[in-house]
Order: structure tokens, then C-alpha cells, then sequence
């Protein structure tokens, strides 16, 4: 599927230069703005942040967005997970 992220891009320009003056060395990417995105649709769709028990009987919702992102690195893949993403600015993740 594709997904447009027009707005989403223009509120990253316009975000970078203040956040680079605001945090020393702080250079914005899309990960925090993907990551924090998807902690917000998982408000808005909590039973995709949800578990079943192992007879399929009981659905449990979770209220903490706990996030990983697989990520190549020159010495393998690493799999960070940020947690409470749902409590979390751009800027923390």
C-alpha cells in the first residue's frame, strides 16, 4: 500500500530548523515522527495494541505503546524498543 506523507514532510521542514536550535545536536529524522504516529493510530485502534490468551478466549488491551524498529546496522540488526511511546514528544523518542 502506499501512503502520502505530504503534510507529514512539510511539518518535518518546518519542525527541523527550530528543533536543531532548540537541541544542540539534535538532527530530526522520520523514525521519531513514524514511531509517534503509530502509537497514535494504536489510541485510536486499540485492539491492534491488544493480546489474546492462548486459548483465544480473552482479549487483553494494553495501555502502554512499547514500539520497536528493526534497524541495519554495520554490526547486524538491532531492534531498539522505546517504551510509553504514548507519553513520549518527537523529541524523547
Amino acid at each position: 500500500e502506499e501512503v502520502r506523507v505530504d503534510r507529514l514532510a512539510q511539518v518535518k521542514n518546518e519542525l527541523s530548523p527550530f528543533l536543531e536550535a532548540q537541541y544542540a545536536g539534535l538532527h530530526l529524522t522520520w523514525m521519531p515522527l513514524f514511531v509517534k504516529a503509530t502509537s497514535i493510530a494504536l489510541r485510536a485502534f486499540p485492539s491492534l495494541n491488544a493480546s489474546v490468551d492462548a486459548d483465544c478466549q480473552k482479549m487483553t488491551y494494553h495501555a502502554s505503546h512499547n514500539i520497536s524498529v528493526a534497524m541495519d546496522t554495520p554490526n547486524g540488526l538491532i531492534v531498539p524498543n522505546v517504551k510509553n511511546v504514548q507519553d513520549l514528544t518527537v523529541v524523547e523518542i
